[in-house]
This record gives structure tokens, sequence and C-alpha cells, in this order.
């Protein structure tokens, strides 16, 4: 099983969303002692923040983790932990099968000169977003393919 240990690190301005909702991180799914099954951690030096994506299909309930963990420049502290909480009951959920298809993902390092500009990569990711309140931009997604080992 997975442990339970303080956060490190923490601004004074600390601030805990999960599900759209600021909430104390002792009363959230943090409070929780999850068996990981997968995890994924994606840092982005450029903006300071960090990207966690965690899969438990074997603890007291299935859930699935999404955070977004924002830090200050300055120190690194960590200033808001964002969370997406999944869990059984939720719309399109299943731990399962989000494991399965995690794991057959591959992110390798792309070299540098197949890579996009920054700018491109958040108009790609804004577009993608304005699907959840706009149902025609899904014909703007560049939607990319798949890289092959």
């Amino acid at each position: 099983m997975g442990q339970a240990v303080p956060l490190k690190n923490i601004a004074d301005d600390f601030q805990y969303i999960e599900n759209n909702k600021t909430t104390l991180i002792i009363t959230g799914i943090f409070s929780s002692i999850l068996k990981m099954d997968f995890n994924r951690t994606i840092i982005n030096m450029v903006s300071c923040l960090t990207f966690a994506e965690v899969v438990s299909t074997t603890s007291y309930k299935p859930f699935v983790l999404s955070s977004y963990i924002r830090h200050y420049l300055s120190d690194i502290s960590i200033y808001k932990i964002d969370t997406i909480a999944s869990t059984t009951g939720s719309w399109l959920f299943n731990a399962s099968w989000t494991l399965q298809f995690a794991r057959q993902e591959n992110w390798p390092i792309m070299p540098l000169a197949q890579r996009d500009t920054r700018h491109t990569l958040q108009a790609a990711a804004d577009t993608y977003l304005d699907m959840w309140s706009n149902k025609s931009a899904i014909n703007a997604v560049p939607w990319g393919h798949h890289v092959h080992d």
C-alpha cells in the first residue's frame, strides 16, 4: 500500500483544489492511502509546474487522479495543487481501462528538430479544452498522429 507523508516545501499561501472546489488537502483524496498501479510525472521547467497522473485500481476504491502542482520560481515552494479525482460513479469512469491504455503509451523524448513551439502546443491545448464549451471546436483540434519507435 501507499504511505502518507507530510508535504514539504509548501508556500504560506498554499491552496488545494479538488474537483474544481477549494478545500483542505487533509480532507481530500490525499488524506487516503492509495496503492499506485501506474503513475506518470511531467515537469515543466519553463512554467514551473508539475503534472502528475495516478491510476489506482487495487485500493479500497479505484481512482484516477490528475494533478497540476504549481511552484514559485523563487524557492520552488508549492503554492497550488489542482486535482481532478475520478472514481466509481464518475462520468465514463473505468480505472482498469485507464490503466491498460496508460501502460501502452510511449512518450519518448522528441528530437529538438521535430518539436513544435510552446506557442503552438499551447494553442492546440486551448483548442482541445474549448471542446467542453463549444461543440464545433472538435473540428479545429490538431489531433496529430502516433509516434512509433
